[in-house]
């Protein structure tokens, strides 16, 4: 067994967790993603860190096993936050349960769509740039 393979599978079981979160006091940003799309918010996380905020960046494979899991052990991981935002490359359904009503939802709302992978990340917005546009402006200078 790879070295802290175990550690990450146990992670996994509970549906979401904590990948890393940046800087000291409050959280300005937190993002949710799964899958492929965790590189792209520990990418967006890196950028907003770089520009003096403050992220967190959770896992979230699954909201069934995290959702069966202490309402402790899911505060301590959605934590407080100015803002959240999820980065899924399906639909929207079922976000808001974690990202609030304010929450912004990177997602594809819609079906029929066919492009190269790339195509379809810049025109629904799955970029760092893209993304970081999105967000409430002053959360913190």
């Amino acid at each position: 067994v790879k070295e802290g393979l175990n550690t990450d599978i146990d992670r996994a079981q509970k549906g979401g967790y904590i990948v890393q979160s940046e800087g000291p006091g409050e959280i300005d940003y937190t993002f949710i993603a799964t899958g492929s799309e965790l590189n792209l918010a520990i990418e967006s996380a890196a950028k907003l860190t770089e520009q003096g905020q403050n992220c967190r960046v959770i896992s979230m494979p699954s909201f069934e096993l995290f959702d069966e899991q202490t309402k402790e052990y899911q505060a301590q991981t959605l934590g407080e936050s100015r803002q959240f935002v999820s980065i899924e490359a399906q639909s929207s359904f079922g976000w808001h349960k974690y990202i609030g009503r304010d929450g912004i939802a990177i997602a594809i709302d819609q079906f029929g769509v066919s492009a190269p992978a790339k195509d379809l990340a810049t025109q629904f917005g799955f970029t760092v740039p893209a993304i970081l546009a999105r967000l409430t402006p002053g959360v913190r200078t």
